[in-house]
Formats: C-alpha cells, sequence, structure tokens
C-alpha cells in the first residue's frame, strides 16, 4: 500500500509540472515588450511579428528589449501558491540590401513558462491525498496524510521551461503597395523540475527527490504579407508551421519508482502552427495621428493541424501507454490604438488582448484552469534623436480561473514590464 501511495503522490507532482509548461506553451503567451503595448504588433513592421511589413522600413536598424514578468499563481486548498520573477529578452535585426530587397534576423523567446517555485505544495498534490483518504485514513493536523505505513510532508517543486527561438528571413518589396517575406525559424526548447518529499515511517524520516531536465529542438517555415493600397489602410497576413518536438530526459532520484514511471525518450509537445490577420486605419488630423489596429490570431493545435502531445507519464489509470493531451483550436482577438502628437517626441499606445487556447477545463487535470484570459496593455515610445526610439509598455494578465473542481480554489494573474530601444542605421 505504501509503495502505491509514495507513486501516485509523486506522479501527481510530475503531472502538475507539465501542466503549467502546457499552459505557457500552448497559450503563447511569452510577446516581447513592443507587443503587449497596444496588442497588435502583427500589422505594424516588425521582424517578428509582420516581417513583410519592413518591406516600407528605408532605414537599417537594431531593436533589443527586455520585459520582466511578475507572475501570481495560487492552487489547492489552501492554496500552494508560486510568486516568482523572469526575464524575456529580444532581439531584432533588419538590413536593407537594395531599394527592394531587405534580410531579417531575431532572437526571442517563442513560449515557456519560466520558472515556478512552489514552496508548499499545489492543488495537484493536495487533491490526490485526498483521494487517498478512503484508503489510507485522516490527515494530519501538522499537514500530510496519515498513512498505516506513515505520512506524506514538505511536499515542494521548482519547474522552468523556456521556447528559445531563432528567425532568419528574406524581405521582398513587390510594388509600392505590397511587401513579402519569407524564411525559417529554429526552436531550442528546455524544461526542468526540481521536486521533493518527505516521507515518516515508523523507522526514520525519507526524503525523496527528483531533479529531471529535458531538452529538444526543431524547425519550421514562416510566410508574411502585407499591403498597403493607400495612407489610410494596411493590411497584413503573417503564418508560421508548427514545430515538431521530440524530447530526450535526463532524470536523477533516489526513487526508482519515480524513475521506472516516467517516460524519458520518444515524448513528443509540439508548437502549434500559427496563422494571423491584421488591419490598421490611420486618422490624422491637425493636431495629431491616430492609429487603430486589430489582430486575429489562430493556433492550429487540434489533430487537423497535425500537433501532438505525448502524456508524459506511463502509468495512468487504465494503463494507457500512448495517451495524448488533445485541444482545439484556440484564437486570440486583440484591439489596439497608438496616438502620436503633432511635433512631439513621444508616442502613446494602448490595447486588449483576449485570448482563448481551447485547452477546456473538459479535456484537462480537474485542477487545471480553462487558461482563457484578458489583457490590458500600456506604453509609450520616446525619439532620443532620428536614430534612436525608447520604448516602455506594461501588461496585465488575468486568467479565468474555473476548475471542474469545487474543492480547488485557483488564481493566475501575470503583470509585465518591459523596455527596448530601436537603433536606425
Amino acid at each position: 500500500m505504501m509503495k502505491i501511495f509514495m507513486r501516485v503522490l509523486l506522479l501527481s507532482i510530475v503531472l502538475f509540472s507539465f501542466n503549467c509548461w502546457a499552459g505557457s506553451e500552448i497559450n503563447n503567451s511569452n510577446h516581447t515588450a513592443r507587443y503587449f503595448r497596444d496588442m497588435s504588433s502583427s500589422i505594424d513592421p516588425d521582424v517578428i511579428y509582420n516581417p513583410a511589413g519592413m518591406a516600407f522600413e528605408e532605414r537599417n536598424s537594431i531593436a533589443v528589449g527586455i520585459q520582466t514578468i511578475f507572475k501570481d499563481y495560487c492552487s489547492g486548498n489552501p492554496a500552494g501558491c508560486a510568486d516568482d520573477v523572469s526575464l524575456v529578452p529580444d532581439l531584432s535585426v533588419h538590413y536593407r540590401y537594395s531599394d527592394t530587397l531587405s534580410f531579417t534576423g531575431a532572437y526571442y523567446i517563442v513560449a515557456g513558462g519560466g520558472e515556478l517555485e512552489f514552496e508548499e505544495g499545489n492543488a495537484m498534490t493536495q487533491s490526490i491525498g485526498k483521494v487517498l483518504l478512503s484508503v489510507f485514513g485522516a490527515p494530519l493536523a501538522s499537514g500530510g496524510y496519515n498513512t498505516p505505513g506513515g505520512a506524506i510532508t514538505q511536499q515542494s517543486m521548482t519547474v522552468e521551461a523556456a521556447y528559445h527561438a531563432l528567425k532568419a528571413g528574406v524581405v521582398y518589396k513587390a510594388s509600392d503597395n505590397i511587401g513579402i517575406a519569407a524564411g525559417i525559424m529554429q526552436v531550442f526548447g528546455t524544461k526542468s523540475i526540481e521536486a521533493q518529499l518527505t516521507h515518516t515511517n515508523a523507522v526514520q524520516p525519507q526524503l525523496i527527490n527528483l531533479d529531471m531536465d529535458q531538452e529538444a529542438s526543431g524547425m519550421t517555415g514562416f510566410a508574411s504579407l502585407h499591403y498597403s493600397p493607400n495612407q489610410l489602410w494596411d493590411f497584413s497576413v503573417n503564418f508560421t508551421g508548427p514545430v515538431k518536438l521530440e524530447w530526450s530526459s535526463d532524470i536523477e532520484t533516489n526513487s526508482p519508482v519515480v524513475e521506472g514511471a516516467i517516460k524519458k525518450d520518444d515524448v513528443q509537445e509540439d508548437l502549434p502552427a500559427v496563422f494571423v490577420l491584421g488591419a490598421k486605419r490611420s486618422f490624422f488630423t491637425d493636431n495629431g495621428n491616430f492609429e487603430l489596429k486589430t489582430n486575429l490570431t489562430y493556433y492550429l493545435q487540434s489533430d487537423f493541424g497535425g500537433v501532438r502531445w505525448d502524456d508524459i507519464l506511463v502509468a495512468r489509470a487504465g494503463g494507457n501507454d500512448n495517451r495524448q493531451e488533445t485541444f482545439g483550436d484556440g484564437y486570440e482577438i486583440s484591439l489596439g490604438g497608438t496616438w502620436e502628437p503633432v511635433n512631439s517626441k513621444l508616442k502613446y499606445y494602448a490595447g486588449y488582448l483576449y485570448s482563448n487556447p481551447r485547452a477546456d477545463i473538459e479535456t484537462t487535470s480537474t485542477v487545471k484552469p480553462s487558461l482563457v484570459s484578458n489583457t490590458l496593455g500600456l506604453g509609450f515610445d520616446y525619439k532620443l534623436n532620428d536614430n534612436v526610439t525608447l520604448n516602455f509598455g506594461g501588461a496585465a494578465t488575468f486568467y479565468n480561473a474555473e476548475t471542474t473542481s469545487k474543492d480547488v480554489e485557483l488564481s493566475r494573474r501575470t503583470y509585465a514590464v518591459g523596455t527596448g530601444l530601436k537603433y536606425y542605421f
């Protein structure tokens, strides 16, 4: 019985850790500091989001940025919380070879939730413990759960994930109104788990550790089209293909039960294809210029899109070793605006983003949120001189905290501030 108890509880830690990662990946929440000012960068000239728009940029440029993301996640009853900070850098380069041909390159973190540290367990470990009450008895007053063979206490974990992307492309100005671009993107993914718990039995306490690292890489292509029929309107279409990722694992643990229950190789967790439509309307007045923008982003992550998401755990109820998570195609809708006063060095931004990644609570864990979110962004640019522009921004994201378990209290919020610099030469 104790062996079964340990197996289920430790596997729950691993499962919850990968659920943390899954949310950040399919939500594609890692945008650059420039993006979250108005949430609609896929209609503006941008090496990362709308490379075809760079066909209308008359000068070479280098842009750098860094955003600081403050995460406030709580799950459980009582809640197990993680309050961590992540730094997300980006770099992009545009080189104009001729009047019609230019080249672009970029580095950024396309997905991954950064680091989360749960110092006192979380909803998953607590939920598993409650399920086992009928078999092993009542909870201890000091925490953990009493069993015929002892107690489980001091549950904790730290998880981290990042998907680093390198992007290179060619931009061609087909006419005064049309720009096109295409290229490749290489993704390098890293994940890690550090988890532990204490098993106290009749003999002595035993500290059980798990240290797991994963790596994967994959390549895809992208295509971009920007159409500007006149000074008032702009339209864009951007597509990035799916990234096939097979993860290799390096596991260190003092528990053979845990090591034998985790897939070590050939675990496939893909990034979906992304299709984005953008539109912008410009208004010119005596006092300044106003732009109204919108983006529609569609994530092809269902079976139709060819995306696969393996279950990391071999030992699941029913004994299915090849179980896969399935999701519907997700989408995001944004609305943004900019205001640039006449004869001013400042340009102001504001935006709203609604995200529905279609990782519904019916298809995921009972303690995992639906991941539907609302984001508000603000920012401004400051033109230091003709060659240097500084940008600043901030955003707040609020997630739907609904779960299928009435006993689980869950909240999830992120706040981000970012700074950047664009240098023309």
